[in-house]
Formats: C-alpha cells, structure tokens, sequence
C-alpha cells in the first residue's frame, strides 16, 4: 500500500475506505524510511514507536467516528 507513487489523497481513501489501517501504513512508511533513509539523507531523527502509537490512536478514533482528517472541498481547493 505505501508505494512511492501514494499520494496523500489516496492514503486518505484507503484509510477512510477500510482498505488500510493508519498503524499498517505507518508501518510500511517507517520500513521504508529505513531502507531510503541513508541515501536520502532526509532524516535526522525517526521517531519509530512514537509514530506507531499515533497511528494506533488515529485508528481507534476513525474506529469512533471521528475522522481529523477530512477535508471539505472549500479547504482543499485553497491548496
């Protein structure tokens, strides 16, 4: 699910859809960071278990309801 072609849109509809768990794709986006991350050069700190216990709290609140996420086309065309 994390490919380098996944957009953040499309990260979002597999979140929202069921299709991917937030722990899931945090999962495959930190493996990721560490097979890229010394060539890339782009990290100074990774902070591994924090990410995955915020994503274990994303998903317990999309679980209730409650979607952070969301954005009404108002606010994405600002982009």
């Amino acid at each position: 699910m994390a490919d380098a072609s996944l957009t953040i849109e499309a990260a979002g509809r597999a979140l929202r859809s069921g299709a991917v768990s937030a722990e899931a794709l945090t999962l495959k986006c930190l493996d990721r960071i560490g097979t890229r991350s010394q060539a890339l050069g782009a990290f100074i700190t990774v902070l591994r278990e924090e990410a995955i216990e915020q994503a274990r709290l994303a998903d317990r609140a999309m679980a209730s309801g409650d979607d952070r996420g969301e954005r009404s086309e108002e606010h994405t065309s600002e982009l």
